[in-house]
């Protein structure tokens, strides 16, 4: 996913922005190899002249920004001379990543005028109502909350950058432009160094788990992982070649902050330092730091859940021993009002919960002293039956979830968040797709396995770590 994001997507796209489009359509589908070959050394040299365009841009743009003072103005509406108005939507989502602040660049073309000009915003920050906020001012305009262009006759553009401006900054409260990265996972390195763990193996593990969640993008992000309390001693920082960029040894791996050359002594000062950063596939894999601050006073939280033992029966039958336990053989949860469980200490799976949610719901209910695992996974062979009478009986208007749910033995919980049959290939495939997983991860995982995922799911959530951008 990353190779096809991050590669190969970009020279596919720049020869739209260069050339002719369908020639990305006749490379992917071309069987000539010479063709391909040919289409290829084109696309690579295109893409090169893209970046370098786009380079220029920024410097200059960079130029300009450090005149403003983006804590009072919060926005950044630019213009240039000589700027390529196909690499401004580039260059603008860099600025609006690097400053955290919505970014318009217009390219200024004194032969016709006009100026041309890309937006990119920030989350929040809808750049369509800023544009028709000032459409008076403009040639033109559109595209949606998150980018989008205009175009401005020469003569009024200092006007339309100062409304601009002053549009988007409206919108952009100070808590978007100081807003912290949420962390997902957090590893305090000093506590590691100190039980003598080997903290690079720790984030080898991590990675590797994480990969189990891919492909990351849109909608699916690459979780950020926080290194916390990271000493001197255990990480050695340089710059790159260039100069441009500062690279984060930790042992045989590398972690790049990009375009943050500048802050090697900076940091190099820090006698420990957090970092906040995601995990990419590289050989081997390498990190993409995000932010970085000096250690404070945090320290990790303690959190407990209760002491779980787990009883394997799913290979073997149950001895008629077993007393005082509760059964869930798939009922709906909540449970029953009178149920105590302080009375069972024992939680006897005869049937898997359809999700993980589920079985944390049952968990933090029963509070089990013991999980004894006695299910195999959901009947799925009976699923074409099931979608074949659900479709049926929404031909003839009986939607009614909890009718659907006792037809067809599944949840009606799902079956309310659809709004007809026709959602069924999409939404409910969806989710029969998750609770296969869950049932074939629940059939082949080891009880330690079993034991670790029931006490997370049994403890309360420590409060998210942060790290502030930088």
């Amino acid at each position: 996913a990353q190779d096809i994001a991050f590669r190969l997507a970009p020279k596919l796209n720049a020869i739209g922005r260069w050339d002719d489009a369908s020639l990305a359509v006749e490379l992917l589908t071309t069987s000539d190899p010479q063709r391909a070959q040919t289409l290829v050394e084109h696309f690579v040299a295109l893409n090169e002249e893209c970046r370098q365009l786009t380079q220029q841009v920024l410097q200059e743009a960079s130029q300009q920004v450090e005149s403003l003072d983006l804590a009072r103005e919060r926005a950044i509406v630019l213009a240039g001379s000589g700027w390529n108005p196909g690499v401004l939507g580039i260059a603008a989502a860099r600025l609006a990543e690097q400053y955290g602040c919505p970014t318009v660049l217009i390219a200024k073309d004194e032969r016709t005028g006009r100026g041309y000009g890309s937006g990119r915003s920030i989350p929040g920050v809808n750049l369509v109502e800023a544009i028709e906020a000032v459409r008076p001012l403009l040639l033109g305009g559109g595209g949606h909350p998150m980018a989008a262009g205009i175009q401005v006759d020469l003569s009024c553009l200092a006007a339309v950058q100062l409304a601009l401006r002053r549009e988007l900054a409206a919108r952009v409260g100070p808590d978007r432009q100081a807003r912290a990265l949420a962390v997902e996972i957090v590893i305090d390195w000093e506590r590691l160094a100190s039980q003598g763990r080997d903290g690079v193996a720790e984030l080898d593990e991590v990675y590797r788990q994480l990969q189990l969640l891919q492909p990351f993008g849109h909608g699916n992000p690459n979780p950020v992982v926080a290194l916390m309390n990271v000493r001197r001693g255990s990480v050695r920082l340089r710059a790159s070649q260039n100069g441009r960029h500062l690279k984060f040894e930790l042992g045989s791996r590398a972690l790049w902050f990009w375009e943050a050359g500048e802050e090697l002594e900076r940091w190099q000062a820090c006698q420990a330092l957090d970092i906040a950063l995601q995990l990419e596939a590289e050989q081997p894999w390498q990190g993409k730091v995000l932010a970085v601050r000096p250690s404070g006073d945090w320290q990790a939280p303690t959190v407990s859940a209760p002491s779980l033992r787990i009883q394997d029966y799913r290979q073997r039958p149950l001895p008629d021993s077993l007393q005082e336990v509760f059964r869930y053989d798939g009922q709906a949860l909540p449970l029953e009002q009178d149920f105590l469980p302080s009375a069972k200490t024992a939680l006897l799976l005869a049937r898997w919960p359809w999700l993980p949610a589920n079985l944390a719901q049952l968990l933090q209910q029963v509070q089990p002293q013991t999980l004894i695992l006695a299910a195999s996974g959901h009947h799925w062979k009976r699923l074409p039956h099931q979608i074949a009478r659900l479709q049926e009986l929404g031909r003839t208007g009986q939607w009614d979830p909890h009718v659907l749910a006792a037809t067809t033995g599944l949840p009606w919980q799902w079956l309310a968040e659809l709004e007809g049959p026709e959602q069924i290939p999409t939404r409910l495939l969806g989710r029969i797709q998750e609770s296969q997983a869950f049932h074939r991860w629940l059939d082949e995982a080891s009880p330690t396995q079993i034991a670790q995922l029931c006490q997370r799911l049994l403890r309360p959530d420590p409060l998210p770590a942060v790290v502030s951008p930088k």
